[in-house]
């Protein structure tokens, strides 16, 4: 993933050498938080509208990518006294 975002960074800009800085700080990421972090944060990021290295950083500085996103937790909890739709018709 972190290599789809480094070359969907540099493909995605007008001119490519302004990302480069982009993608070393990807690979710095990697060297401090390790693969499966910046993996983790990666996902969590492309939820998103948007992705750049701020972003990811910033997912990891704040231990984002180790909890679930509130759009995968469930808001209504599930057990037997919920009722169907049939009971509102």
């Amino acid at each position: 993933m972190p290599k789809m975002l480094s070359t969907g960074t540099l493909q995605n800009s007008i001119y490519i050498e302004q990302n480069y800085k982009a993608c070393f700080g990807m690979l710095m990421l990697q060297k401090k938080y390790g693969s499966d972090r910046l993996e983790a944060a990666c996902n969590r990021a492309l939820t998103g509208t948007r992705v750049n290295y701020t972003l990811i950083k910033n997912i990891l500085e704040r231990g984002m990518d180790k909890s679930v996103p509130a759009s995968e937790v469930s808001s209504i909890p599930l057990h037997d006294n919920i009722r169907g739709k049939d009971h509102y018709q």
